[in-house]
């Protein structure tokens, strides 16, 4: 199996995040606000400076409507993915009450999710 250092894994999730942010448009402060947390901070993680805490890469991938996974597995490929689709399901979310995203969940789960 192949391992990574440190370095080159932080390098190439924060190119990652970078790159998918700039696909979607998003500047640095707009998803630093999205995923709730400081651009400054964002930019360290982008430039490979810091590690990422599992907590901030959810709120990217979820900000972003990217799997987690894609930001730490090398040959991850979302070509079949659809920003703006994403991005109108991100935000009918966002608006969403607490307890609507309960039944929200469990209804995607059973039209996604095939075991």
């Amino acid at each position: 199996m192949y391992k990574m250092l440190p370095n080159t894994f932080n390098i190439n999730v924060g190119n990652r995040i970078r790159n998918k942010r700039e696909t979607l448009g998003y500047s640095r402060e707009k998803l630093a606000e999205l995923a709730n947390m400081s651009d400054g901070y964002l930019g360290e993680i982008e430039r490979g400076t810091k590690g990422i805490s599992s907590f901030f890469l959810y709120n990217i991938s979820v900000s972003l409507g990217i799997p987690m996974d894609y930001f730490v597995t090398p040959d991850q490929d979302t070509n079949n993915v659809k920003p703006n689709e994403l991005q109108t399901i991100l935000n009918i979310l966002h608006k969403s009450k607490e307890t609507d995203l309960v039944l929200i969940e469990k209804i995607m789960r059973a039209i996604v999710i095939t075991d």
